[in-house]
Parts: structure tokens; sequence; C-alpha cells
């Protein structure tokens, strides 16, 4: 099974996350992958907060991949930019 764990990303935000607690990476995403990984399934993290892609070239970047599941992690204040990644 090929598998997209995408990290979604809101710049304005992040810079008031990073001052609040600091830089995180999406250790979720990654975790999930090695499990995946684990089980023979190709996997591909999608971190959005590094590529920032708009809508457009974000599902560019999913289809080139052709999954068969693709997962969302984000974070409270950018739930509006997952909606629209979705």
């Amino acid at each position: 099974m090929k598998i997209v764990p995408c990290v979604v990303h809101n710049s304005a935000n992040m810079r008031i996350k990073s001052r609040a607690f600091g830089i995180s990476q999406p250790l979720g995403a990654g975790y999930l992958a090695s499990c995946f990984l684990e089980n023979r399934h190709q996997v591909k993290i999608l971190d959005n907060s590094i590529k920032k892609l708009d809508c457009e070239n974000f599902e560019e970047s999913v289809q080139l991949f052709k999954p068969d599941v693709v997962g969302f992690t984000t974070y409270t204040f950018s739930i509006n930019n997952c909606y629209q990644l979705a």
C-alpha cells in the first residue's frame, strides 16, 4: 500500500507558536511512517512546513506518488489550511 502522511503549515501562526513553545519537528508523521515501513508499505512524507506549496502544487505532489491513503497532521491554528489542502 502507498501512504502519504502530510504535515500542514501555516506560516503566520508558526511564528507565534515558535515563540511560545519553540520549534518542534513533526514527529507524529515520522512515527507513523516508520510503522508503515516496518510493515512493508511504501511511504512518502509530504512536509508542507518545508515545501510551503499552494493547494494546486500540493495536490500535484501527492498525485505523483499515486497513494492509496493520504493522512494529515496539523495544529489547531493550522486547521483551515488543512481543510483547504484536503
